[in-house]
């Protein structure tokens, strides 16, 4: 971590932004993931922003968790159980930096429960509602917001990685995607993965490549998949796919939620647990673990179908 010219004295909330541009500068967070964290800094701020970092107790960080799940937010009302454990979680990681610097004498962390997330998991969509949105997709005019539908459902990418795409990326010879790069924060900035994971050659199926070649002859010129003559804002992307799905009857169907579906589909497919993560861009296997839950219920089916036929 960036050294910081701080002290005990220091209030929290000054403590943990200089602790925020340290990490993004050293280049162990990007842009988007910081973004998230300096809205977690202020939230935490409203309740322990005056205090010395050095001084802050267990029992501070008891009224923390009260004060996010009461009135965490700027209007007053309480924050969800996930996002105040989002948080709280960041924190965390501010006072570890500050133990670690020898600000704070003793964690104050280890004796205080993170709230609990309380989110329902985004649900993917099941196999018949995925197959109708990808005919809706393929069928009619194609358009940037269909292009990234298509790329999050039957590639898995990120709205992010869908809106820095170039066409130079894109064999629809093959077909496929190399996906290199994200669209990262307010500004559009370009930014490599976070990790090699994030780097890889994604088959696209011959659907979706006849309807990405399509948008290409009507886009007319530019180098962006999405975008055209520049990197869309994943933002707007995000929001205007959603007002497609909820116009074309697919309400609820997210691109987050579309990328999910694809992962599901891959673990439904066969797909081994370190391919599908691969596919993912993921440097693990946990997320595509709690995918495979998804699966549960119709793997123990079929492996203890043969069990009947074979005694009755």
């Amino acid at each position: 971590m960036g050294t910081l010219t701080t002290g005990p004295d220091m209030p929290f909330s000054d403590y943990a932004r200089a602790w925020l541009d340290g990490h993004l500068a050293s280049g162990y967070i990007c842009e988007a993931t910081a973004e998230k964290d300096r809205h977690a800094i202020e939230a935490a701020s409203r309740h322990l922003g005056s205090l010395p970092i050095g001084a802050i107790s267990a029992d501070d960080l008891a009224g923390l968790v009260l004060f996010l799940r009461t009135q965490g937010a700027r209007d007053g009302r309480g924050l969800s159980g996930t996002t105040s454990r989002t948080v709280y979680l960041v924190v965390r990681q501010v006072l570890s930096h500050a133990a670690l610097m020898g600000h704070v004498g003793c964690d104050p962390c280890a004796h205080v429960r993170p709230p609990v997330a309380d989110t329902d998991e985004r649900v993917p969509l099941a196999p018949g509602r995925a197959r109708a949105l990808a005919d809706a997709l393929v069928a009619g005019a194609p358009s940037a917001v269909k292009a990234a539908g298509l790329l999050a459902l039957s590639c898995g990418l990120r709205r992010g990685e869908a809106c820095a795409l170039r066409w130079d990326d894109v064999d629809l010879a093959i077909p496929s995607v190399t996906v290199s790069r994200a669209v990262s924060g307010p500004m559009r900035r370009l930014r490599a993965p976070k990790s090699r994971a994030g780097r890889m050659t994604v088959p696209v199926p011959p659907g979706a490549a006849t309807a990405l070649s399509r948008w290409r002859r009507e886009q007319g010129g530019g180098d962006f998949v999405v975008g055209g003559h520049a990197a869309a804002d994943p933002c707007r992307i995000g929001k205007g796919w959603s007002a497609w799905a909820e116009g074309n009857g697919f309400p609820g169907a997210t691109l987050h939620v579309l990328r999910h579906t694809y992962a599901t589909l891959l673990c439904a497919g066969g797909a081994d647990i370190v391919t599908a993560a691969s596919l993912m861009g993921h440097s693990g296997t946990a997320m595509l673990s709690r995918v495979y839950a998804h699966r549960v219920d119709e793997r123990v089916l079929a492996a203890t179908r043969g069990i009947g036929s074979a005694l009755f």
